[in-house]
């Protein structure tokens, strides 16, 4: 009996380590750039567009960093950090901005969060701009963050507002990568 619990635990550990291999192999070489940490609570269990991360200031993370996904898609910063704990607010967080572009022509946008993992941005209606084109942030090189879902045109505005669907669904977050980038000091006009 206690073999056949033994090589239960076994193959359980096994799944898992090939999991965090894989999960960590998916952020590349990783020698000096960024911490890989865990994700302890996202949406729902924690307030949306928050997640709560198993690792803190004494693991070296640091207000300000970036939070990035597998891929390399940014999804946030780090707003607050406690020793073991740190608390990422991501861009689609309600009234959170993020500077970026959308489409080939690279039509200049302010991502705004609106909540619930959604995104959304206006740019003028006459920018060629359509469902399905890819929308970009800074940082090194271009980096996708998400489709144009759907362009709302109102007949009494110069503007069309974009509905922007993000690479990564929150809920789905297991481990996020962060990296000390600037982006929050460019953000905040530091």
């Amino acid at each position: 009996r206690s073999n056949k619990k033994t090589v239960v635990e076994y193959q359980a550990l096994t799944r898992e380590n090939a999991h965090l291999t894989e999960t960590l192999r998916s952020y590349g070489d990783l020698s000096g750039a960024g911490v890989v940490a865990g994700v302890v609570a996202r949406p729902p269990q924690s307030p949306y567009d928050t997640l709560l991360l198993g690792k803190g200031r004494r693991d070296g993370i640091a207000l300000g960093m970036e939070a990035f996904v597998a891929g390399g898609t940014p999804v946030g910063i780090v707003t607050e950090v406690w020793n073991t704990y740190a608390r990422v607010t991501l861009f689609s967080s309600s009234g959170a901005q993020v500077e970026g572009w959308v489409g080939e022509s690279r039509v200049a946008l302010t991502l705004l969060g609106e909540g619930g993992g959604a995104l959304s941005a206006r740019i003028p209606k006459r920018s060629g701009i359509n469902a399905g084109d890819a929308v970009y942030v800074p940082g090194p090189g271009a980096l996708r963050v998400g489709t144009v879902a759907a362009v709302e045109n109102d007949a009494l505005s110069s503007a069309a507002r974009l509905s922007v669907a993000p690479l990564v669904n929150p809920f789905s977050i297991t481990t996020v990568e962060l990296r000390e980038t600037g982006a929050a000091s460019a953000k905040n006009g530091e």
